[in-house]
């Protein structure tokens, strides 16, 4: 079974854009400026796509971006929390060091192209961006979370 691109250690680039802060695994670098996703207050006013999930502090969005192979699905999470919770950092900022983190375990995780924060209005936004693993390039085989039904086994239900 190949887990590669959910193993992957990440290649992270940090910078500073505009009021805000970013990290991207380079080797999506291009495309998330292709696709608009390079800058963190754009990536905030971003209100395409469908609301997957909301609640207070959380919002989560399915995207549909061209890609060089086709269609690309993405997640993009957005949080926020007053400045200063967390010890300052955000929880999109967070995360993606998390992944990074299980990364280098070698645990195989979502695939996470970039994570960034920016303070407004007393708020700290911050956000991170998932591929989503039935992208056109998914095959079922190389998923690193096996369905159910392949756990279980055949059954009658």
């Amino acid at each position: 079974m190949e887990w590669g691109e959910y193993t992957r250690a990440l290649t992270v680039e940090r910078s500073a854009v505009g009021a805000g802060e970013m990290v991207v695994d380079r080797p999506w670098r291009s495309f998330l400026a292709q696709a608009g996703l390079d800058d963190p207050q754009r990536i905030w006013a971003r209100d395409d796509g469908e609301v997957v999930k909301r609640r207070d502090g959380l919002e989560v969005r399915r995207l549909v971006v061209a890609g060089e192979d086709g269609e690309v699905v993405l997640f993009l999470k957005k949080h926020v929390q007053p400045v200063g919770a967390n010890g300052g950092v955000g929880e999109g900022m967070r995360e993606f060091a998390n992944y990074r983190a299980f990364r280098r375990r070698g645990l195989a995780t979502a695939v996470p192209l970039a994570a960034g924060a920016h303070e407004d209005g007393g708020e700290l936004r911050s956000f991170v961006v998932t591929r989503d693993f039935r992208s056109r390039r998914w095959r079922s085989s190389s998923s690193p979370f096996p369905s159910w039904r392949r756990l279980t086994g055949p059954s009658s239900w």
